[in-house]
């Protein structure tokens, strides 16, 4: 085991030093610190001092996969990315998909430093770490992964709002549902950006130097819709890809938070509802819970009084939380009852799954 220590400073003749010495534990148990090289680098840059320091270690005879690789990452992020405020990879957290969208935006914005380190392990690596370096450039330096990864960025980014909403218990089922309808909304209006999608995959590809190519066609698919095929590359993805991702989201937003909900059949006396809500409707949908409806004879009764209620806050401008409306409704029981059940029934499992990725 070792670790490096290296300082850079300007010596009496204004030349840049670079001393570079190694920590261990000899055979005896004593820790020493040992200076391997003294040099004068003539770029100070952080690949510069990243490369001097890999040559030196790799002189003596060591490793470099004995190293974090860490820092080989962070010292290219360093050369190649200056101005970014992220300076590492960040995990990609099964569990969180705000973290998720996190871990993508990190991922884009690092991918140039990220094959620049790779291509550093692939030639001055061991041999395991060259080899995984390989198949990892192999994986990432294709235009399909490329366009693939600027496709997410863009649905993460539409879904984020909804991402973090779906976090806070305090949300109820029915807030949650008119932020997933504006989510799927956006996701399907969005199949008109596909061209600024492919034009930023375009620039990216062409700074890693990764052909900008459609993948191989065929006759017919196995595994996914067959979409058709096109020659024009801008086409194919679009067809192929883009369209395909819009239409899965909102089919699977769509499928996540069914309309058809027991629950969201009593919004009609939420306050901005009331006002326009159909009495008979309210009274059908409130049956699906009459077991838990304190007083279901009077519940045509207190539905007028909540109304008139709801319309004189609305006329003086005031507005009202979820649970402050439950609170106002105590002389109604059976309104009461049904607010409860809004504020009950959760939007998502969110507060499960945090327990998993906590521990």
């Amino acid at each position: 085991m070792f670790s490096v220590i290296a300082d850079e400073t300007t010596d009496k003749g204004i030349r840049e030093q670079l001393a570079i010495v190694l920590r261990y534990v000899d055979p005896k148990g004593d820790v020493r610190e040992d200076l391997i090289s003294l040099l004068n680098p003539t770029e100070t840059t952080g690949s510069a001092l990243a490369d001097a320091i890999i040559d030196s270690i790799q002189g003596v005879g060591l490793s470099v996969e004995q190293l974090p690789r860490l820092h080989l990452l962070e010292g290219e992020v360093e050369a190649t990315l200056p101005e970014s405020r992220r300076k590492r990879m960040k995990a990609l957290c099964r569990t969180r998909w705000v973290e998720q969208h996190d871990s993508i935006l990190t991922f884009d914005q690092l991918l140039p430093a990220l094959v620049s380190a790779l291509e550093k392990l692939q030639v001055g690596g061991s041999s395991e770490a060259s080899t995984k370096a390989t198949m990892l450039l192999g994986a990432i330096c294709r235009f399909e992964f490329l366009i693939a990864l600027q496709m997410a960025v863009l649905i993460f980014g539409i879904t984020l709002k909804l991402s973090v909403a779906l976090q806070s218990p305090s949300r109820t089922l029915a807030d949650c549902m008119q932020l997933v309808e504006v989510t799927a909304s956006t996701v399907s209006q969005s199949r008109t950006e596909f061209h600024s999608v492919f034009q930023k995959a375009n620039t990216l590809a062409s700074s890693l130097n990764v052909p900008i190519t459609a993948p191989r066609k065929t006759g017919r698919q196995m595994h996914r819709a067959n979409c058709g095929s096109s020659d024009n590359v801008e086409d194919h993805y679009r067809i192929n890809g883009w369209n395909v991702v819009v239409d899965e989201t909102v089919a699977e937003l769509r499928r996540r938070f069914p309309r058809d909900h027991p629950a969201l059949k009593l919004e009609g006396i939420l306050p901005r509802n009331i006002a326009m809500a159909d009495m008979e409707g309210i009274e059908a949908s409130a049956a699906f819970y009459d077991a838990d409806l304190p007083q279901p004879s009077g519940l045509r009764s207190e539905l007028l009084l909540w109304k008139q209620m709801c319309t004189e806050l609305s006329d003086k401008g005031q507005s009202r939380t979820l649970p402050e409306m439950y609170r106002m409704a105590t002389t109604l029981p059976n309104v009461q009852a049904m607010l409860r059940i809004l504020l009950t029934v959760p939007a998502t499992s969110c507060s499960a799954e945090r327990t998993f990725s906590a521990h």
